[in-house]
């Protein structure tokens, strides 16, 4: 059979079998993003509040749902071990790192459930189609040949290989042969496994399944291999159909098996770059939900309106008025009232995503950012700045400013300033110069941006409204006034 030729390593791609290519890619892509979702619906069961943390009452709830003999003291010592950072509580990187650790004892299935696991148990299947005489070790031979098979299935029906299969046959037995005596011991191919599958992204509950049905399909394959050095029914299309059949299978598993985990590399080393970070503005808290915060900032701190006065004259309203036009200084002191009432309820001055290790380009994609926010508030003691984390749909008020102080100074500073600026329009349609000038003296005050920058903006900036009511023709109106274009423009 010249298909069966060919997976033993002659000429890769037969016209019997074409690479399924971009399809092929294409299902290989959501059959990881399937493995992934898996693992996000597992992490949810445990994360009962939803704020994207399992803690340790959470974690000890339901592990004794799944198992009554889970102790607390058992419960204490699996915080211990899974909790890298030593924060208190498992984020999503750790929970994954937890359920794809080959060296654990358990599983936790789709499910939530929890069973018992051991790797090497589970991978002893594997080794026996490796160990085609069954010595209890892998010759030279068949190692090449095994490691071949799978290797050639995935050109034959990829267009390549892919993953840890990438390598040479002769390069990989180095790998898996780590005492250099051309053979391949069981405990060598334990520690040779656990490396193919540390960045796949399978849980521990999948493997079993998975390693069973690799191994059934490479029998096979050797079944009729058996057949074709026999001479014996291996040449009938029954037996063709069958080949074409387990070479799709083996390939199909190895690739879920072995292949990396794109999102799962970005979540434990994400690369977070520009376009992602400013990406993230656009799912930024909406509107609604910023006046959500606004509110719950009044209920939990209260509100202190100011003394509101206005420019008067024996009980009258000040002639310095203009009947049609409200005056320079008149606008000046509405719009410092108005400044007092904004903070008096509370002002949103930024809002930004948090970085969190390993978890932003991941959140970034499933919309599940967390945003912390800073508010500026008046109050009997004063001005006061407030922080609250968006958790789920609730804001919730953090205890001080770390939290958002340590992602602030990891943001760069043209992105800090867009957020301030996007805070400062979230309660209107549009963004007014005073915001404008707000926020830049805010930014200034947070070093974020030089005084001879806000000075060069604002120059432009007057120069760039200047030019527009000369083109509009909206100079009339202040000379009208007896006001200058300057005068009209500040």
């Amino acid at each position: 059979s010249s298909v069966q030729t060919k997976i033993r390593g002659a000429n890769l791609l037969p016209s019997a079998l074409p690479p399924l290519s971009a399809r092929r890619s294409h299902w290989q892509k959501m059959s990881k993003e399937k493995d992934m979702e898996c693992l996000l619906q597992v992490f949810k069961q445990f994360d009962k509040d939803n704020n994207g943390t399992i803690d340790r009452s959470e974690l000890t709830v339901v592990m004794k749902m799944m198992t009554v003999d889970f102790t607390d003291e058992q419960v204490e010592k699996l915080m211990l071990q899974v909790d890298v950072n030593g924060d208190g509580v498992l984020d999503y990187v750790e929970f994954v790192d937890w359920i794809t650790d080959r060296s654990s004892s358990f599983s936790i299935g789709g499910d939530g459930w929890l069973s018992s696991f051991d790797l090497a148990a589970e991978i002893k299947p594997m080794f026996q189609c490796f160990d085609k005489n069954g010595d209890g070790s892998i010759s030279k031979e068949e190692f090449l040949e095994c490691y071949s098979i799978v290797m050639n299935c995935l050109k034959m029906t990829m267009g390549s290989s892919h993953g840890p299969f990438e390598s040479p046959p002769s390069d990989a037995l180095k790998t898996a042969d780590a005492d250099g005596d051309e053979k391949v011991s069981f405990a060598e191919f334990l520690k040779w496994q656990k490396q193919l599958l540390q960045h796949s992204g399978i849980a521990n509950a999948q493997i079993p399944t998975l390693f069973a049905e690799l191994s059934q399909a490479l029998d096979v394959i050797f079944s009729i291999d058996t057949m074709y050095q026999q001479k014996v029914g291996h040449d009938g299309a029954e037996a063709t159909d069958a080949l074409r059949s387990e070479i799709r299978r083996v390939s199909t598993i190895s690739s879920r098996l072995y292949h990396s985990s794109e999102e799962l590399a970005d979540m434990r080393n994400p690369p977070l770059t520009k376009e992602k970070l400013w990406k993230s503005l656009g799912s930024r808290p909406s509107v609604e939900s910023m006046k959500i915060l606004v509110r719950q900032c009044c209920k939990d701190n209260g509100i202190l309106l100011p003394m509101m006065e206005l420019e008067c004259s024996s009980g009258r309203r000040s002639q310095t008025l203009h009947k049609s036009r409200p005056s320079n200084s008149f606008q000046r002191r509405r719009s410092s009232l108005q400044r007092k009432l904004t903070l008096a309820v509370g002002e949103v001055t930024l809002c930004i995503p948090e970085l969190q290790q390993g978890r932003f380009a991941f959140a970034l994609k499933h919309g599940e950012l967390c945003w912390l926010a800073e508010v500026m508030k008046s109050g009997m003691a004063g001005q006061q700045t407030l922080y609250y984390e968006l958790a789920g749909n609730k804001w919730m008020p953090l205890q001080d400013s770390s939290r958002f102080d340590h992602t602030l100074q990891a943001l760069p500073q043209a992105f800090a300033v867009a957020a301030m600026l996007n805070a400062y329009a979230y309660m209107t349609d549009m963004l007014s110069w005073t915001a404008v000038q707000q926020a830049l003296t805010l930014a200034y005050r947070k070093n974020l941006i030089s005084a001879d920058v806000v000075h060069s903006f604002e120059t432009q900036m007057r120069k760039q409204v200047q030019g527009d009511m000369l083109d509009l023709d909206l100079h009339h109106d202040a000379l009208e006034a007896g006001r200058t274009l300057a005068e009209a423009v500040s």
